[in-house]
Parts: C-alpha cells; sequence; structure tokens
C-alpha cells in the first residue's frame, strides 16, 4: 500500500544523525501511517509540525541515525 504522501524536499544532517523529510498528502493520517511503517521497519522516525491548508497537510517526518537504542 502506498503512502500517499508526496515527497518535497530532503535534507540530511550528518552532525545530529538525522535525515528531514518534507512531505505533502491529503490527510495527517498518511503522515502517522507512514512513520509507523517507518518504525516497523527499525527506524528511528517522528512527525515534525502539520500544517492543513485548502485540503492539503504539509509537514515533516525526521528520521534519526545517531543514539538509537538505549
Amino acid at each position: 500500500k502506498e503512502a500517499g504522501l508526496t515527497l518535497n524536499n530532503v535534507n540530511f544532517n550528518e552532525g545530529r544523525g538525522d535525515l528531514i523529510m518534507q512531505v505533502s498528502g491529503k490527510r495527517s493520517e498518511e503522515f502517522v501511517d507512514f512513520s509507523q511503517k517507518l518504525i516497523s521497519q527499525g527506524l528511528d522516525a517522528e512527525i515534525g509540525a502539520i500544517n492543513q491548508d485548502n485540503g492539503n497537510v504539509r509537514g515533516s517526518i525526521k528520521i534519526s541515525f545517531l543514539g538509537g537504542g538505549a
């Protein structure tokens, strides 16, 4: 099943060890579904701020690569 999101921008910060994807979609649930899919694959994914505008939803999803695990 596709996430239903469109990738608008990707930014990798080597110093912080994270990848931030700016994405857009039709519903905020698509962000939750996609982040849960990433987490189920063993990634540390976190949803950033989400904004709704004229039936579109824009937001960010951060994937962290450093400091994972306890």
